[in-house]
């Protein structure tokens, strides 16, 4: 879970985990290598199908999976392939310090529940998030289980649904081109609070004062 407050100490643990780029090579699974991610405007129109459902998480990830349901396991891993370009699109200092804000800190984990989290709430929310973050607040921006600005489920129902459909454990979900490849965050650094503060106020004055 994201820690009491942000201090230099945690986000220099974030900045060390997030340097780190992943170059461990991935197991072949034959022509699954071959798959193409889903659309940009499929897997949107996916995610927004159940975006109206945001303030229950739960019924939220339910209404997810019986879209994901009609899908072919390929077509699971196209998705899965999707939300992880969207996942690397929110890797950025900017959304960090959103995060931090929200969740009054942030971890490793913590960071990338909060992206899917971000995701959860529709395509219009995200790419406010993306190309003017301070903006999103006055988006409905209900938090995740726990009362944390996270969606950790939305990980897995993908793999879930790909089990069942399978026989397959959801463990044994294809490896792909470029799965968990992210280098450092885009963007300018974080400083401290007051770095925080001034870039996000309109966040930071809902927050945090």
């Amino acid at each position: 879970m994201p820690s009491s407050a942000y201090t230099k100490p945690i986000l220099a643990a974030v900045v060390l985990f997030l340097a780190v780029v992943v170059t461990a090579p991935k197991p072949s699974v034959g022509n699954q290598m071959q798959i193409e991610p889903m659309s940009y405007q499929a897997f949107w129109s996916i995610i927004d199908s159940t975006a109206s459902h945001e303030a229950a998480p739960q019924i939220q990830l339910d209404h997810l999976a019986d879209r994901l349901s009609l899908l072919s396991p390929d077509e699971l891993v196209a998705y899965e392939m999707a939300l992880d370009e969207e996942l690397r699109r929110a890797y950025s200092w900017d959304l960090i310090g959103v995060a931090d804000i929200l969740n009054r800190g942030v971890t490793d984990d913590g960071f990338l529940y909060f992206r899917l989290w971000l995701i959860s709430k529709g395509s219009k929310v995200f790419e406010t998030a993306i190309e003017s973050p301070d903006d999103i607040v006055s988006a409905a921006l209900s938090p995740g289980p726990g009362g944390y600005y996270e969606l950790e489920g939305l990980l897995f129902t993908a793999k879930e649904v790909w089990s069942k459909k399978t026989g397959q454990d959801a463990q044994d979900f294809p490896f792909y081109a470029g799965m968990d490849d992210f280098s450092a965050p885009t963007g300018q650094p974080l400083g401290d609070d007051d770095d925080v503060k001034k870039r996000f106020p309109k966040l930071w004055k809902r927050f945090r004062d």
